[in-house]
């Protein structure tokens, strides 16, 4: 039994010799030539990621970290598990929720998510390493968390001067939105430089010359 040299494969030549030595010490040799072929095994990538995070609305370098074995290729990169919306650079959309790298692009793949997305969520990569073109393969598969930070965006604010009469109430022209529809942001009003003694019909007085009015009050 022969244990080749680690990582190698091919046909190995070696040389038999059987000898016979007289009393006298004479001596005759046969030779013959050995081949043995060791057969080329894959051996699976290592993918060195362990999690990832970014923040809302800006796209998020993955950092995979795969390596094939010496003398062997990355020939695909398969990522699963991506949110319907997000999108990944140098890949391909197989349409149900999985995208094809090209392998050429590992070291810079981007996932975008969509817009105003925050949260956490899995992706699965699987990584497949080969001998040669058309040699055997192998495939390490592993679960990847990526987490997105929320970040607030500024809410669009409309005023207009208001006008009325001394001693009765007067209706303000003020409208406040934020630009994250899904409902993840919340919006308030603050209204300073108050005058002494004055009163709104809804918020709280911080007591400072300044009012906190909700955006689910709607009412000023």
């Amino acid at each position: 039994m022969i244990n080749p040299a680690s990582g190698f494969s091919g046909t190995a030549h070696v040389t038999v010799s059987a000898i016979a030595t007289e009393t006298n010490g004479d001596q005759a040799v046969t030779q013959q030539t050995l081949n043995i072929n060791v057969a080329a095994v894959a051996h699976a990538p290592t993918i060195s990621a362990t999690s990832e995070s970014g923040t809302e609305d800006a796209p998020l370098l993955l950092n995979l970290g795969i390596a094939a074995h010496t003398g062997e290729h990355i020939s695909a990169l398969t990522i699963s598990g991506v949110p319907v919306g997000a999108t990944l650079s140098n890949a391909t959309n197989n349409g149900n929720g999985s995208w094809t790298v090209d392998p050429a692009h590992i070291n810079d793949v981007q996932i975008t998510m969509p817009t105003h997305w925050s949260g956490d969520t899995s992706l699965t990569v699987s990584a497949t390493s080969q001998v040669g073109s058309s040699g055997p393969t192998a495939t390490t598969t592993t679960t990847l968390p990526v987490h997105i930070e929320a970040i607030a965006h500024a809410p669009v604010l409309t005023v207009s001067d208001s006008s009325g009469n001394e001693d009765a109430p007067i209706a303000l022209h003020i409208a406040a939105a934020g630009v994250d529809t899904g409902g993840a942001e919340n919006v308030n009003v603050v209204i300073s430089g108050v005058p002494d003694g004055g009163q709104f019909s809804a918020g709280v007085n911080n007591g400072n010359g300044t009012w906190t009015v909700a955006q689910s009050a709607n009412r000023w």
